[in-house]
């Protein structure tokens, strides 16, 4: 599979860089609107991003198995499983090469600043 990787401006893709009061030295974070269809995978080495649009990763647009419950333990465990094989999924960095991807990132699931620590 060919994995094309390109800069865009993080406005087209519905995310907002923002530095946090008290914690500016900690570099930005990106803020996705609630609107926006891109989701992020953060690198565990350098903290990078990948944002993709949920639409077309093949990962996250798969249709649930009629197999899985609408809701509860099965559809959360599910779901889980689901974000995993997306972070497996993810190409090299572009940044650091690295293939260790351990965050999933969309507008309720905050990403790591960019020196590495926890948003507050």
């Amino acid at each position: 599979m060919k994995v094309i990787i390109k800069e865009v401006m993080a406005s087209r893709l519905g995310i907002e860089p923002a530095h946090i009061r008290s914690y500016e030295l900690d570099g930005l974070v990106y803020l996705t609107w609630a609107d926006s269809l891109v989701v992020g995978a953060q690198c565990r080495i350098c903290y990078s991003i990948i944002w993709v649009d949920q639409r077309v990763n093949p990962v996250l647009s798969e249709p649930k198995p009629n197999v899985v419950p609408d809701y509860g333990g099965g559809y959360y465990e599910y779901q889980k499983e689901k974000v995993h094989r997306f972070l497996a999924s993810m190409p090299a960095c572009p940044k650091c090469g690295g293939e260790d991807f351990d965050r999933f990132i969309n507008n309720v699931n905050y990403q790591r600043f960019q020196s590495g620590k926890e948003f507050p």
